[in-house]
């Protein structure tokens, strides 16, 4: 891992679920009002950038929908990768979470106010 674990604190209003310093693999895609982005950046520079904005369920084609679908889609390219970076954003928190190769868990490595 590029970035070390930090330990979780909560951040958003009372309803807001906390977040765990390991992320679920079943972790849902769909942040409602918010984004998720997925960075994996290679050794000889090369980056895949993906996107996930306003929920899932209104694409037209088939989307990966939870964190364990995109393990499956990315699965080689996850491990040949040099980092890889999940970032939740939503209006009230934000958190950012590291692919750990060695053990394929997500750990959280950031996290803020969000974007509203």
């Amino acid at each position: 891992m590029k970035h070390t674990p930090i330990k979780p604190k909560h951040v958003g209003c009372g309803c807001c679920v906390p977040s765990g310093q390991i992320l679920h693999k079943t972790k849902s895609l769909d942040v409602g009002f918010g984004f998720v982005t997925l960075i994996i950046k290679f050794h000889d520079g090369s980056s895949i950038y993906r996107g996930y904005i306003g929920g899932v369920e209104e694409l037209e084609e088939k989307e990966p929908e939870t964190v364990e679908d995109l393990e499956r889609e990315y699965g080689d390219k996850l491990q040949e990768a040099d980092c890889v970076t999940l970032f939740f954003n939503t209006p009230l928190h934000d958190e950012t979470y590291e692919y750990n190769q060695e053990d394929g868990e997500w750990y959280l490595i950031a996290q803020g106010m969000g974007f509203a």
